[in-house]
């Protein structure tokens, strides 16, 4: 299990109902290559998760008529249940909102007085780089895998 968030602009919906207008919706490898990382790494669309029937588009194009949320947050399943909050809001930018959400996390331990400090020769010992060797050689045959099966589904 994992401890991670991440979020951004994704180009792509991961299912259909998070997209409204514009070009018909069908899968594509990108979005099948998101949801594989998302069972990798034991990660869920919290909005989704949290408001399921829900419909809030992150993303607005008056000229090619089309609404979809392409902008969203994956939330480790373990850290679900400190998700109080998760949303969509307008922003700055013209065509993009903003995502959002608000973790409420018990503290366990106190903090106390440190000061804490990377040691970056730790970065460049053997052990380190061949686990992240193997870890990138292990997304690179995933992403292969995905495309290969995305290829053949189209034949």
């Amino acid at each position: 299990m994992t401890a991670l968030i991440v979020g951004g602009d994704w180009n792509c919906t991961l299912f259909r109902k998070d997209q409204k207008g514009g070009a018909r919706w069908k899968p594509t490898s990108f979005q099948n290559a998101v949801l594989i990382r998302m069972d990798m790494f034991h990660l869920i669309d919290i909005q989704r998760e949290k408001y399921p029937n829900v419909n809030k588009y992150s993303y607005l194009s008056k000229a090619l008529d089309v609404k979809s949320r392409i902008d969203f947050l994956l939330v480790a399943k373990k850290l679900t249940k400190y998700v109080e909050k998760s949303d969509i809001q307008p922003s700055i930018a013209p065509d993009h909102c903003a995502v959002y959400i608000i973790l409420s996390v018990p503290e366990i331990n106190p903090r106390g007085p440190g000061f804490w400090k990377l040691n970056n020769s730790l970065l460049a010992g053997d052990e380190y780089l061949e686990l992240v060797g193997e870890l990138l050689e292990e997304l690179d045959n995933v992403i292969c895998k995905s495309d290969n099966l995305d290829n053949v589904s189209k034949n």
